[in-house]
């Protein structure tokens, strides 16, 4: 997938649709060294998946900093650079190198280190980070952006045998902390991952000579088998050491995971929303967008934003008075329209205690309610995150409660309270909601969700106009499929 880039090639791609008239080629400049031969030679991640979703829109070239070295002129050629790297590594130094380079840039910070100078994350003109805990290290920028995910295509729940006691996952570097892998009481321990670092040798061999067993740097549906076939995913770093597609690539397969108190990143991803790579290119796309068009179109109304408890899809917007409070989290998928007043609540005051107020135990006890702590919480208190699909519209004056599904196409009428799951194009309304009547017929409705047209590039939705000017409830399946390009 990735092959050594030559510069005098760099706008020969395919040409794509211009969806912004000064935002058309994207340059991702990164370093992977022919030593991880597989990684250099197919590199496939939820970055690389993102990207490669970006691509349907833009040109993109790949620029691997082991094989050439761009001067400014040349990336000056590019409306947009997405430097992949942690600070004052190759990447951003290389890039922060070069004089009189001019174009806008972006860094998507790979790594949990602050920058030597701070003033460095002043050369670009967006920061992305992965986790909203690192966030708050950095947070002088003026353009910070969340931005990460894993490729959920590659990951799930499969019924494997569980022949794996403990697996850990990542290079073999002193960050990870393995060591902590010998003192665990299960039998067989398997770590997988680069072996090829510069302190790895000696770390695998005292790894193996413990009885531990070594596997590495694999693919993206190899891992997803190791880790539905183990018990356990053991995620020992420290804050510098990684870990976190591991944590929600684990989660993705619903095995267990165990992770260090001493690691608050690790920790937020662990009740987080389970970012993907829709996520991850959405984040990148509107960022980046929002930089070239400083005033967002007047006939669109607020953008739902994304926040360490909530995961916003693409282009889902609400029409003022938007609140979601509570502990757990809430997803909210792509193409959404919410009306006014809409509030999702995802905890309540546990009323199994003596009093049901926080502030008592906090003014006399120094404490938090005792429901507060309570893990897993009571289902007084709560019954889960809350889910919602694509292209879902929510009525004004609405009020989801925790633990509900609400499924893509769905519709909530004006004044319903949600307390129990919404099925896929089921119109509901009520208090407490009931189902109403389904959008369009069963047969319609399978292929929308074989369609998935939200998952769509803005180039293919703008090559078919006519499906979205299809009366639905008048017309055929045959018109349906007919219609798409």
């Amino acid at each position: 997938m990735f092959m050594k880039n030559r510069l005098k090639n760099i706008l020969k791609s395919e040409k794509r649709i211009n969806i912004n008239s000064a935002l058309n080629n994207i340059a991702v400049i990164y370093f992977i060294p022919d030593s991880n031969l597989n990684k250099y030679n197919n590199w496939k991640d939820g970055f690389t998946r993102a990207i490669n979703i970006l691509s349907e829109d833009f040109n993109i070239t790949w620029i691997n900093l082991f094989d050439v070295k761009p001067s400014s002129d040349e990336l000056n050629q590019f409306d947009f650079l997405i430097v992949k790297s942690c600070w004052d590594w190759i990447v951003d130094n290389y890039v922060r190198s070069l004089k009189n380079l001019k174009v806008y840039k972006g860094i998507m910070v790979s790594c949990s280190k602050i920058p030597n100078n701070k003033q460095s994350m002043f050369f670009y003109d967006i920061v992305w980070y992965e986790t909203y805990w690192y966030g708050k290290q950095i947070s002088e920028h003026p353009n910070l952006v969340h931005a990460f995910g894993v490729n959920a295509s590659d990951f799930g729940f499969q019924n494997y045998e569980k022949d794996i006691d403990v697996l850990g996952i990542g290079a073999l570097t002193s960050h990870k902390r393995f060591h902590k892998f010998i003192d665990l009481p299960q039998e067989k321990k398997v770590i997988v991952g680069d072996v090829n670092t510069t302190d790895s040798s000696g770390i695998k061999s005292y790894l193996e000579n413990s009885g531990i067993k070594i596997l590495e740097y694999t693919s993206q549906e190899e891992l997803s088998k190791l880790i539905n076939k183990s018990k356990l995913v053991y995620i020992p770093s420290d804050v510098n050491g990684g870990g976190e597609r591991a944590v929600l690539e684990s989660r993705l397969c619903n095995v267990p995971i165990k992770i260090e108190n001493d690691n608050p990143k690790l920790k937020e991803l662990i009740a987080s929303p389970i970012w993907d790579e829709y996520y991850y290119s959405n984040q990148i796309r509107t960022s980046i967008q929002k930089l070239f068009n400083k005033k967002e179109s007047t006939f669109i109304s607020n953008r739902i934003e994304s926040s360490n408890k909530i995961k916003a899809g693409r282009n889902s917007f609400h029409n003022g008075n938007f609140i979601v409070k509570g502990d757990e989290f809430v997803s909210i998928g792509a193409f959404c329209s919410f009306g006014n007043n809409v509030s999702i609540i995802t905890s309540n005051h546990d009323t199994n205690f003596l009093c049901s107020q926080g502030y008592l135990y906090r003014n006399y006890f120094k404490k938090n309610h005792p429901g507060e702590d309570a893990n897993p919480p009571n289902i007084e208190r709560t019954k889960g995150p809350v889910y919602i699909g694509n292209d879902v519209w929510i009525g004004d004056n609405v009020t989801v409660l925790s633990g509900v599904k609400i499924g893509n196409g769905a519709s909530i009428g004006t004044g319903t309270i949600v307390t129990k799951d919404v099925g896929d194009f089921e119109v509901h309304a009520g208090i407490p909601n009931k189902k109403i009547k389904l959008r369009f017929n069963k047969d319609i409705i399978e292929l929308i969700q074989e369609t998935k047209w939200w998952n769509w590039s803005d180039k293919k939705i703008r090559c078919n106009e006519k499906i979205f000017h299809l009366n639905l409830n008048e017309c055929t399946t045959e018109d349906y499929k007919n219609s798409i390009k």
